[in-house]
């Protein structure tokens, strides 16, 4: 008799599936650490940026990046 199959959920929060899975994967602290950036000339990592580019693409959000004083 083969053994019983676990299952498990995660909560993905408020960001969505997108956001959510973006930070789940790791994929800001991987950009950040593959592209060389001066972190004293930014606001935010190239890691947040890559993310809110994609979040505005995807159409998260009808307001243009320089128009969002707090993007997070």
């Amino acid at each position: 008799m083969a053994s019983p199959r676990h299952y498990s959920s995660q909560v993905l929060n408020h960001l969505g599936l997108v956001a959510g899975m973006y930070d789940e994967l790791g994929l800001g602290e991987l950009i950040d650490q593959v592209l060389v950036q001066d972190e004293d000339s930014r606001n935010v990592s190239l890691g947040q940026a890559v993310k809110a580019m994609v979040l505005n693409g995807l159409g998260f959000t009808q307001r243009a990046l320089y128009l969002t004083p707090l993007f997070f």
